[in-house]
């Protein structure tokens, strides 16, 4: 493994279960390896979520998240801090229907927007 690609790991691992976007991702491995360029970071992102090690999460009119919790889940994003939040298979009561015949589920994506718990309380 590159040193680039440790510092990437280690940056994402800090953040915790925050779901970083790779601005700070790059931020945190910068401040371990102060060499890495945001493109090196970037490529890094790219290839591991091609080989599986994390998955990317898209949100629409916002920066991409990233996530390496290795169990399925989905998430909610909260349209009024940002913050992205982990909901377990178990508790998500989603069929998936109508999938043509012969379709095989491989994996799914689902992000929900909602305002979290904390942000509503602020609005009331």
């Amino acid at each position: 493994m590159t040193q680039q690609k440790a510092a990437v790991i280690d940056a994402i691992r800090a953040a915790g279960r925050t779901h970083p976007t790779a601005d700070t991702i790059y931020m945190l491995a910068k401040a371990r390896l102060p060499s890495i360029a945001i493109g090196t970071v970037y490529r890094n992102l790219s290839l591991m979520e091609e080989s599986g090690e994390l998955r990317r999460i898209t949100v629409p009119g916002g920066a991409d998240h990233y996530d390496m919790a290795p169990e399925e889940h989905f998430h909610i994003f909260c349209t009024v801090c940002g913050k992205l939040y982990d909901v377990p298979m178990e508790n998500a009561h989603i069929d998936i229907v109508g999938l043509p015949d012969g379709f095989v589920l491989d994996k799914s994506s689902l992000v929900m927007d909602c305002v979290c718990a904390e942000c509503a309380k602020k609005k009331h």
